[in-house]
């Protein structure tokens, strides 16, 4: 499918496919402006490429893209793989922790895969066998690994029928981290200004070292925290009490060892609240906007 955009019937209008060309069908008018065309068709087996030439027969012509290079895709095959960018758990790990990678391989004539693989950083891992009876539908498929280095990292799925190789790239980056905050929270979410709000949050840090910086940041104020109980290497807790002002409130936390720093939400994230005043409505636990988004736009579409 392309919207094309000039006036008039193109006098050409083809997708190129692996090179040949097929003229397209125009759907009709879209909102914005030009003009919907689609080809359907069905292809072989393997991966193949697409573009697109466009002319309206007066010499003006449009290539996309317009480098001359094809876009790479659809890939077919005769068989799927799904959760090939949502199947990373955690997303966000301590160095030293497990990170499952899980995928579900599907077979419409019931064929077991001859390959199921992971490569995560040009490595190749061996998924095992982990639920599922029927291959037609769905079989699941995973793997633990806990001595990625600290980083992001990246990973895709190979796995084969017997039919041949088929790669599924993942648009996840699981990231592997020596500090990580978790479980942050105000409690209360909504109160008048003489309630006593407390921020918390719990820091873990796999070498057991303490905070060189342990900050919140209500509407973006910082504010020292400190820390009331746990160990740095499985998880310390931090609060800060306080009292705030009427009106909607958001806030961040920024922690920082010897080696780097960590902020929970990431940036441009914040959590919304508390609210404060009279008539204060209760936020969500763990709701984030944009830093600079005003609360109260928040609180009027809730």
């Amino acid at each position: 499918s392309i919207v094309y955009m000039g006036s008039g019937t193109p006098a050409v209008h083809n997708a190129i496919i692996d090179g040949a060309a097929f003229p397209m069908n125009a759907i009709g008018p879209v909102s914005g402006g030009g003009t919907l065309y689609q080809y359907k068709t069905k292809l072989a087996l393997g991966s193949h490429t697409y573009s697109y030439t466009f002319s309206d027969g007066q010499g003006g012509t449009v290539n996309l893209p317009d480098n001359g290079v094809p876009l790479y895709g659809p890939q077919v095959y005769p068989f799927n793989v799904g959760n090939a960018s949502a199947g990373v758990v955690p997303n966000v790990a301590l160095a030293g922790k497990p990170i499952t990678f899980t995928a579900t391989f599907t077979s419409p004539k019931n064929i077991a895969p001859t390959r199921t693989e992971i490569d995560i950083d040009g490595v190749p891992y061996t998924m095992q066998r982990i639920g599922g009876t029927s291959y037609k539908t769905g079989v699941t498929y995973s793997v633990s690994i806990s001595t990625l280095f600290v980083g992001v990292h990246y990973h895709r799925y190979i796995f084969d029928d017997g039919s041949g190789p088929a790669t599924y790239e993942s648009t996840s980056s699981p990231q592997v981290t020596p500090l990580l905050l978790s479980s942050s929270s105000v409690n209360p979410t909504s109160g008048t200004s003489s309630t006593v709000y407390t921020f918390q949050t719990t820091y873990t840090d796999v070498n057991g070292e303490a905070p060189a910086q342990s900050l919140l940041y209500v509407d973006n104020k910082s504010y020292p925290m400190h820390l009331v109980s746990g160990a740095y290497n499985t998880g310390a807790v931090f609060q800060v009490k306080m009292t705030l002002p009427t009106g909607k409130h958001s806030f961040f936390f920024v922690f920082q060892d010897s080696l780097t720093s960590w902020a929970d939400p990431f940036n441009p994230k914040v959590y919304a609240g508390p609210n404060v005043g009279a008539n204060a409505q209760p936020v969500q636990p763990g709701t984030t906007i944009d830093n600079g988004e005003d609360p109260e736009t928040l609180a009027n579409m809730n």
